[in-house]
């Protein structure tokens, strides 16, 4: 239900970009609502689960614009609670959020094995666990493995026992004795081991239990009364049995649940789940299905509605008539990171490049999409002058412009989060090959390679550098996404406490000293652990490097928030209690109640203006005191003699101004050099310094 539509729009403006996180995404519906009571979203960016967020913030400013309401804002902010709220699928209750999640059939046991298993802390530990599940879930080779065994252990029994009936007998109770043993540990020490060390104990433990009972099993059964040698002889001899036949059913076992996961995953996009079903063996919506409808509410339209697009958050309205401005003039725009995995780069939605290169398989689509996407999608028609060899007969469809995108389309390929959601196939020209170089002068059709579109976060997890200006108008907030420290303050900021305003949850910069270094967590340094934890820090070095080094950054580090998670929130935890969404949705309006109380209360804007002015200055002062005057006189002259040349030509009146502005630009470089020793680089500029350089766009 719409609120009154006296509703204001704020005056003030402000970005927003979100950091990627999967589950962790619940942070934001509450702070993208709290934010919008004092600021209007213009320009809003993330990757992954904050692309999401992105579109729904979009979306829901989409609605106000329209209709005077901030009926989308208030649907937004109830999320963390709707995804909080369990549902009952085939018997098992399970919240929302793990619902959206629907793996494959082929893959259906492989990722419920996985999702067991996530919350287990310890990479040992977690082994087992995943070893327990598998025989849970693939038992045939574990009774293979079993009637094996009784036939080893009846034929050493035999030679102690001397009757096979009595043989028989002893080997089904030792193998009863050491599946009671197993599962009575799991079961028992379940919850409770929390470092190698217990993990090491139980194992001693469950180890000790099998031979004490495999002892008194040969003393029972044995027809006379045995020595001390051929006692130990068959106990080590039981024993030794049982390990080797268990050792090789995990192993079989771990074959074929692996070899049917991989088969499973190349042919779904090398994801557990599509994102998408189509309503057929479901009784709740999939990831995609449900976020096609959500964007469609939230931005104030009927779930009948074709889906809201790019275009009409550019115009601010669903009229197709209306010119779509440049990008400063766009009503609400909205940017996400994607990776275009099999070109290795990152790829920024709108497509900034080579959007015109880009055909799709509207059968392969219509496994991830629904109908209402793909037709919005196809307006181009099929492209006749490309093909895919590796598919005779395929249809392809152009890509069309950006404007007619379906948000959730752009949402979902930043989205493909590996081996979780499937990724999204592209296919595109080739120009690098002979063969594709010939079909273009032959004007024949042209053969297309595919391209794996998969998460955003792969290249860029948090993308800082999208709507930032050398001197901006209004305020660009990101939200980055971090880790509990060890020495957080667990007091609270509201009375009486609530789940989400821990005094350790959020940290923004409020004074300019403050933000200046970065808490990393001590590495665990001793076996497989550490081997585990550096690999995990390669990975995500690889990834964040450059959002990190921008961090403590002048005129960075007082605009990003830090929201810090526990253990089990946020990332993978797909299963997290009800209890747990609710503390991360309340942490997110903790964060916004902070940013307004800076920026707007205690004259953070202002602060945050002055950085930038000085940042700009100090920047300027040094790359122009690098200048050389006798080449600058070069650079006049080829520009002179030039200009007017291919490639890259100018007209007389682009000459005209550009031999102005390196003259300018001259004049500004001597200024600051003939002013030394006075520098707008000095002591008191802001620190660490920063660096002006032209970059490829991405």
């Amino acid at each position: 239900m719409e609120t009154s539509s006296s509703y204001k729009s704020p005056d003030a403006v402000c970005d927003l970009i979100m950091k990627g996180g999967i589950t962790s995404g619940v942070i934001y519906p509450k702070l993208i609502g709290k934010l919008a009571e004092k600021y209007r979203l213009k320009n809003i960016g993330g990757t992954s689960a904050g692309a999401i967020a992105a579109a729904g913030a979009a979306a829901a400013e989409f609605h106000r614009h329209t209709k005077n309401t901030d009926a989308g804002f208030n649907k937004l902010k109830e999320l963390p609670d709707f995804l909080s709220g369990k549902i009952n699928i085939e018997g098992r209750e399970q919240s929302r959020l793990l619902s959206l999640f629907q793996p494959m059939p082929s893959l259906k046991l492989h990722f419920n094995i996985l999702l067991n298993t996530l919350n287990v802390k310890l990479p040992w530990l977690a082994a087992l666990e995943t070893v327990f599940q598998m025989i849970f879930y693939f038992p045939s080779l574990l009774l293979i493995g079993l009637a094996l065994s009784g036939v080893l252990l009846w034929s050493t029994f035999l030679g102690i026992a001397g009757e096979s009936f009595v043989a028989f007998c002893g080997a089904l109770v030792v193998l009863a004795g050491w599946a009671i043993d197993t599962f009575s540990i799991r079961f028992w020490f379940r919850g409770k081991i929390e470092n190698n060390q217990a993990l090491l104990r139980t194992a001693g433990i469950w180890f000790l239990l099998g031979i004490v009972w495999t002892a008194i099993v040969v003393w029972f059964f044995s027809t006379t009364a045995p020595s001390l040698l051929v006692s130990t002889l068959g106990v080590g001899s039981l024993t030794l049995e049982i390990l080797l036949i268990s050792f090789f059913i995990l192993i079989a076992d771990f074959f074929f649940f692996t070899r049917s996961m991989v088969r499973g995953l190349a042919e779904n996009g090398f994801g557990f789940c599509s994102g998408f079903n189509a309503g057929s063996n479901s009784d709740t919506e999939a990831l995609t299905n449900w976020l096609t409808v959500y964007f469609n509410e939230l931005a104030g339209l009927s779930k009948t509605d074709s889906p809201l697009t790019f275009g009409d958050l550019w115009r601010g309205s669903r009229d197709k008539e209306t010119k779509i401005l440049g990008v400063k003039e766009r009503i609400i725009n909205l940017e996400v990171m994607t990776s275009a995995v099999s070109r290795k780069m990152p790829y920024q939605i709108p497509f900034s490049r080579d959007e015109k290169e880009y055909y799709f398989d509207p059968k392969e689509w219509g496994q991830l999409f629904p109908p209402a996407v793909i037709n919005l999608l196809t307006v181009n028609g099929t492209d006749k002058m490309v093909w895919d060899p590796t598919t005779p007969g395929r249809s392809l469809y152009l890509l069309p412009k950006a404007e007619l995108w379906p948000v959730v389309v752009a949402v979902r390929m930043s989205l493909s989060f590996p081996l979780l959601l499937s990724a999204i196939p592209l296919y595109a020209r080739d120009w690098t090959l002979k063969s594709v170089i010939k079909d273009k002068n032959d004007k024949k059709a042209i053969r297309v390679s595919k391209v794996w579109f998969s998460d955003g976060g792969i290249s860029s997890n948090m993308p800082l550098h999208f709507f930032d200006a050398i001197l901006p108008e209004h305020p660009t907030f990101a939200i980055n996404l971090t880790e509990k420290q060890p020495d957080a303050d667990d007091g609270n900021l509201k009375t009486p406490p609530q789940p989400g305003f821990e005094k350790w949850r959020v940290f923004l910069a409020n004074e300019n000293d403050q933000g200046l270094q970065r808490h990393w967590k001590s590495p665990n340094e001793s076996g497989i652990a550490g081997l585990f934890d550096f690999l995990v820090s390669v990975i995500e070095t690889m990834q964040n490097w450059r959002d990190e080094i921008q961090f403590p950054y002048p005129g960075y580090r007082d605009r990003i928030v830090q929201i810090r998670q526990g253990e089990d929130e946020g990332g993978l935890n797909l299963n997290m209690p009800g209890e747990v969404i609710t503390a991360l949705g309340n942490a997110g309006e903790n964060s916004a109640e902070q940013l307004i109380d800076r920026f707007i209360n205690k004259g953070g804007w202002d602060n945050h203006r002055k950085i930038r002015l000085r940042n700009l200055l100090a920047q300027l002062d040094l790359k122009l005191d690098d200048l050389d005057f006798k080449e600058m006189e070069a650079w006049k002259t080829l520009l002179d003699q030039r200009a007017l040349d291919r490639p890259y030509k100018m007209d007389k009146d682009e000459k005209k101004l550009a031999v102005d502005t390196l003259s300018a630009l001259i004049a500004m470089a001597k200024n600051l050099q003939d002013a030394l020793p006075v520098t707008l680089a000095g002591s008191h500029a802001p620190h660490p310094f920063a660096e002006i350089r032209i970059i490829p766009r991405y």
